[in-house]
């Protein structure tokens, strides 16, 4: 779909059509800042709205944890941790944003 900077000229992102929609429904997300993590930001319910971060805190192309809407009110409610740094989180925590 598109492949690129982003509007702010900080990152390189990669827009996706991951369900054949004709509609973008994922970005990865690649700051040029190596100090901030590389996102993957995904809207898995087909809404228009992103419900799913999923991080490569340290870079090394393994998704390190993963932050996941399930009510679908615009806050996470799942934490999800990858060890194995696979895209699919192998558990679980209920999540809650600080104040």
């Amino acid at each position: 779909m598109y492949e690129g900077r982003a509007s702010s000229d900080d990152a390189f992102i990669r827009n996706m059509d991951m369900y054949c929609t004709g509609k973008v429904n994922a970005t990865l997300y690649v700051p040029d800042d190596k100090s901030k993590p590389i996102v993957f930001r995904a809207d898995t319910n087909k809404d228009g709205k992103v419900d799913a971060w999923v991080f490569d805190e340290d870079r090394d192309g393994r998704w390190d944890y993963s932050l996941w809407d399930t009510d679908f009110d615009g806050k996470p409610d799942l934490k999800g941790f990858h060890p194995d740094g696979k895209l699919e989180p192998s558990r679980y925590e209920k999540y809650q944003l600080k104040s």
